[in-house]
C-alpha cells in the first residue's frame, strides 16, 4: 500500500489502545479510529473499497449500516463483507 491510504473503524474500545498517535502503526499509511458504522465520518462517494469484517451481525434490520457503507463509496468501487458464526464473536 505505498501509494495508498487505509482507514479503518472499529467499534471496540481495544483498537484505542494501538500504539501511534491514530492507534495505527507509526510509519504507515493507516489510520484507526472507533466509531459506528450508522454515522461514517467520511464524504459521500470518497472511498475506493469497503471490506467489512465481522460486523454484519452487529446491523441493524433496517440496513442503515449498509446505506452508509453505500454512501462513503465511490461508483465502480468494491466492498467485500465477510463474518464467521455470530457465537465466535461473543467470546
Amino acid at each position: 500500500m505505498p501509494d495508498g491510504f487505509s482507514e479503518s473503524i472499529s467499534r471496540r474500545p481495544c483498537w484505542s489502545k494501538l500504539p501511534g498517535t491514530t492507534g495505527a502503526p507509526q510509519g504507515t499509511n493507516a489510520s484507526l479510529r472507533r466509531g459506528h458504522f450508522d454515522a461514517i465520518p467520511w464524504p459521500t462517494e470518497s472511498i475506493d473499497k469497503n471490506l467489512t469484517g465481522n460486523s454484519v451481525y452487529f446491523f441493524r434490520k433496517d440496513a442503515t449500516e449498509i446505506r452508509e457503507a453505500r454512501r462513503v463509496l465511490r461508483p465502480g468501487g468494491t466492498m467485500a463483507t465477510y463474518a464467521t458464526d455470530k457465537s465466535v464473536m461473543a467470546r
